[in-house]
């Protein structure tokens, strides 16, 4: 079952719904109709629900992910969670005009919810406020272009100088829960559907960036140039050079227990395989410090 919604954000919170029939908190949309895209479907279950006009052409996926059905044992529903592109400002309460019959509240609700929200909901809200709400596309400084690489195939390179804790690259996309991810990397594999370039953000929750971005072309390096600042952002680890290759440790990135890449970077300090596993390995730990996706930095300040 597949419910389209939409999340609507004060700070860390979202507009959130009540109906009759549950004591849960979900968010304003639900099925789609025949014919009915996502988006669609999320613009016609706002305006029914709470009154509120919002056109589905403003609407962007930002979460999809997989969870048990509230008071339906058995049955699991895909919340798709829509923002407005670009954003509005927050509605007041006293102007929704709520459905009859339907929605016997709504409210802001946020993480310190908890279990007063739906399974989907709850996950979902949690994560866009540990993470916030990624943009729809990513950014590549523009003193940075696609070109041939000795470590592997085409990657990044500095065409002019870029200072340390410059930003570099801002990654972009939607976020997807491990059962959808799974999913989508099969489709990929199977050539139903484009290379899945993505990054685990969270535990369960991963950043699946539009396809063949110049910023995918980033290469791993055991000495990189880059290293996060924050979930989304990519900063100069050091001063760049023109023709600099600008590279990532993709162990700041994954937190997949599977992943092992042979790494051929070239560095003095090359692991020779770069693994889920490496953000355990204490010379990373000390060299990195809190420049980690915010998953594998809960487990690096955790010990």
């Amino acid at each position: 079952m597949v419910a389209a919604t939409w999340l609507h954000r004060d700070r860390d919170r979202v507009l959130g719904v009540r109906s009759h029939r549950s004591p849960q908190w979900f968010l304003p949309g639900g099925r789609p109709e025949p014919g009915e895209s996502l988006a669609e479907a999320t613009a016609r279950e706002v305006r029914e629900e709470i009154g509120v006009t919002v056109p589905a052409a403003s609407l962007r996926e930002v979460i999809r992910l997989r969870d048990d059905a509230a008071a339906r044992p058995g049955v699991e529903v895909e919340l798709v969670g829509h923002v407005d592109d670009p954003g509005r400002e927050p509605v007041a309460l006293s102007a929704l005009t709520l459905a009859a019959g339907e929605i016997e509240a709504a409210g802001w609700i946020g993480p310190r919810d908890g279990a007063a929200m739906a399974p989907a909901v709850r996950r979902a809200v949690e994560a866009l406020a540990a993470t916030g709400v990624p943009d729809g596309d990513c950014w590549l400084h523009p003193s940075v272009a696609v070109g041939p690489s000795g470590i592997e195939g085409r990657g990044l390179f500095a065409t002019a100088g870029l200072r340390a804790g410059a930003v570099v690259a801002r990654l972009g996309g939607r976020l997807v829960d491990t059962a959808v991810l799974r999913e989508l990397l099969a489709d990929s594999a199977a050539g139903r559907s484009a290379y899945v370039d993505t990054v685990t953000v969270l535990d369960d929750v991963h950043l699946v960036l539009p396809p063949r971005r110049p910023v995918g072309y980033g290469n791993h390096s055991c000495d990189p140039a880059l290293w996060h600042d924050g979930a989304f952002t990519l900063v100069a680890r050091r001063d760049l050079a023109p023709g600099d290759e600008v590279t990532v440790d993709y162990a700041t990135q994954t937190a997949d227990p599977g992943f092992a890449m042979p790494c051929r970077c070239g560095s003095v300090r090359c692991r020779g395989t770069v693994t889920g596993e490496d953000w355990r390995l204490r010379e990373l730990r000390e060299r990195y410090v809190d420049h980690w996706v915010p998953a594998l930095l809960a487990r690096v300040r955790a010990g």
